[in-house]
């Protein structure tokens, strides 16, 4: 698998991998995705079971994974994961969103050709090998249609900055909860979304 220099990849592999030091996992629950643009994604600690698409976060380069059996700890850690994936380069005919890079933010977008884009019928788009996208389906599609794209939120770091957001009204703060709500105040502990950045309130 190769990363680019953007940081940050999808992978989709039809077996269970160990998940190599170097590198950070990640699957997406549908639970975790807001319509205030962010996702939040869950790590995965040891293994990528078979058939799970994941975003992978490292340092530019090629990697590689060793093939291991999969046990329930892991199939646990990453149910209800809403990413697809296909092993060989593949035509897919669903609206989907894929990993991509826009206006410096790295994220989930929607392709340009869905049909809630054009007002037209699915189009289809090519998928690479082993790769992943997250389909729009369903109740899931009916959410995604109301973001034009999705910043991440690494749960494994709190302090992870998502993105330089402007706030609305100069230098006063602009916090979400994990959920995608606008808040005026924070009441209670927990982590939120304050000025673009992943805080932990005590």
């Amino acid at each position: 698998m190769t990363i680019s220099a953007a940081g940050q990849a999808t992978f989709y592999a039809p077996v269970a991998l160990e998940i190599p030091d170097d590198l950070n996992v990640y699957v997406l629950k549908e639970k975790n995705i807001s319509t205030k643009n962010y996702a939040t994604m869950t790590h995965l600690t040891r293994i990528i079971p078979a058939n799970t698409g994941v975003i992978i976060k490292g340092t530019q380069g090629d990697y590689n994974f060793n093939i291991v059996e999969e046990d329930d700890d892991a199939i646990a850690e990453a149910e209800g994961n809403v990413f697809e994936g296909t092993v060989a380069a593949t035509n897919v005919n669903k609206d989907a969103y894929i990993l991509a890079k826009k206006n410096g933010v790295v994220g989930l977008f929607p392709l340009s050709n869905n049909s809630y884009i054009t007002n037209g019928a699915t189009a289809t788009f090519k998928n690479n090998s082993h790769k992943a996208y997250l389909p729009v389906e369903g109740n899931f599609g009916e959410l995604l249609k109301k973001s034009n794209g999705f910043r991440f939120i690494f749960d494994d770091s709190i302090a992870t900055v998502i993105d330089e957001m402007k706030t609305e009204n100069g230098n006063d703060k602009t916090i979400y909860d994990l959920q995608g709500r606008k808040l005026s105040e924070i009441t209670e502990p927990g982590i939120y979304i304050i000025n673009g950045k992943k805080v932990f309130v005590k």
